[in-house]
């Protein structure tokens, strides 16, 4: 991300498990308690209505410290303006216990708006202070080392829930923002220890009462984590590939193996942000075969079941492995197509191949209650 930010299957509890996919012994006897229900998904009626993905969607955006005053530490970046169905507020100033510094202003347009409001509060490895002071108290075994950095992990889950006790606000989940950062780091030879401070932030969130998901990207949280799997919703990112690309995640299997329920992308000003057709209780049914793949953006060197429905696609002989030959045909019909022939497979190139192409079939009630509230 070009700034320091953020950020079931909806089973309703956590899987904090390892990348072979068993769980991870966290250092107390007591589980981890379950989310929060989330309302299961009915099955797909005999003849379901059908609706664009535009209606079966809402848009917004998040904001945190960039969107402040330069006087208050920011940049002085727009918020979002009238007609945003939604916005995620973030609670810190990039880092646990420090408190956004124009929060009760951004709550305030929120309202001012009429959007609906989510949150969001950063997790990080305890600094050596931080863990001295509340690594031995909790509900986690202190005479451990990671039983201190998932006590620690609490304490940031704590403060999230007060700060927002303090607020006239209500909203009944909080995404948990879990990435690389260049200040308050997580170690990458600690990925133990980061599973139990994130574990211990989660409990705590839920311990309040609040639903808890992910914010994170592949590669920071294969960096962090190992690779924990985990039923948690997901808010994902696409970066700066737009739209289309963002919309793609929504159908694309997620960082931790949980449900994607909002997608992100960004440029040098805005994050904007969508939510999956799944909470508003609808499906998207792919039409193509490329579809479940159009969140990706695929080059020479890559293999796998992409590249092979690509090469079916162009007539390449299938290999699975995107060679010379299949960057010649890209190159070839990015030219026909009036895209840029440079032999990468990005968001325009996939919707001329046809991958974007969607439909939205009703199944059930929405789910958005499930994650915003209102100011």
């Amino acid at each position: 991300m070009r700034l320091p930010r953020r950020l079931s299957s909806l089973s309703p509890f956590l899987l904090v498990s390892a990348v072979v996919g068993t769980l991870v012994a966290l250092p107390s006897a007591q589980a981890v308690p379950a989310v929060p229900a989330v309302p299961a998904v009915p099955a797909v009626p005999a003849s379901p209505s059908t609706a664009t993905l535009d209606r079966a969607t809402m848009s917004g955006g998040d904001v945190s410290w960039p969107q402040c005053s330069k006087r208050q530490g920011g940049y002085d970046l727009p918020l979002p303006s009238r007609g945003a169905g939604f916005v995620v507020v973030g609670l810190t100033k990039g880092l646990p216990f420090q408190e956004n510094p124009c929060l009760d202003a951004q709550l305030a347009h929120v309202g001012s708006l009429g959007a609906k409001l989510a949150v969001y509060s950063f997790a990080a490895y305890p600094t050596s202070a931080q863990l001295a002071s509340s690594g031995r108290s909790g509900p986690y075994d202190g005479s451990t080392r990671l039983g201190r950095l998932s006590n620690a992990g609490y304490a940031q889950g704590v403060w999230s829930a007060t700060t927002l006790a303090r607020r006239s606000v209500s909203v009944p989940f909080v995404w948990l923002d879990v990435e690389p950062r260049k200040v308050q780091n997580w170690p990458r030879s600690d990925q133990a220890g980061n599973r139990a401070v994130i574990a211990g932030a989660v409990k705590a969130l839920q311990d309040a009462g609040y639903g808890v998901g992910f914010y994170s990207y592949a590669n920071g949280w294969k960096e962090i984590t190992g690779g924990m799997r985990s039923s948690l919703p997901v808010w994902a990112t696409a970066g700066r590939r737009g739209r289309a690309a963002a919309e793609a995640m929504c159908d694309t299997p997620s960082f931790s193996g949980g449900p994607v329920m909002i997608a992100q992308w960004y440029d040098s000003v805005r994050d904007s942000d969508v939510t999956c057709a799944r909470m508003s209780g609808a499906v998207t049914v792919a039409t193509s075969e490329l579809a479940p793949y159009r969140g990706l953006v695929l080059s020479r060197g890559d293999r796998g079941k992409a590249v092979s429905a690509l090469q079916r696609r162009l007539g390449v002989p299938e290999s699975g492995n995107f060679n010379a030959a299949l960057e010649k045909k890209v190159r070839s019909f990015q030219k026909a197509r009036g895209l840029a022939a440079d032999g990468v497979v990005g968001p325009k190139t996939w919707k001329a191949l046809g991958a974007t192409t969607v439909r939205v079939e009703r199944q059930g009630a929405s789910l958005e209650d499930t994650f915003f509230g209102t100011v």
